[in-house]
């Protein structure tokens, strides 16, 4: 949480207009918010019971 704000305080400060979220792939998909430009895991991957379904799950969640 406080990367995320340390992150906004940052875009902010150069006029970018970013949303800055913390959730799970599960969450995203289940919210039907559609597909981001972009997702970052961040020391995720090697944490992950399965490591092919969460990033297919989260390559599905990214804008073509």
């Amino acid at each position: 949480e406080r990367n995320i704000k340390t992150a906004i305080v940052h875009a902010r400060a150069s006029g970018l207009d970013i949303d800055y979220r913390t959730a799970t792939v599960e969450a995203l998909t289940a919210a039907g918010e559609g597909t981001f430009d972009a997702i970052l895991n961040l020391e995720v991957v090697e944490h992950v019971a399965d490591p092919g379904f969460f990033l297919k799950t989260s390559a599905g969640l990214v804008a073509p």
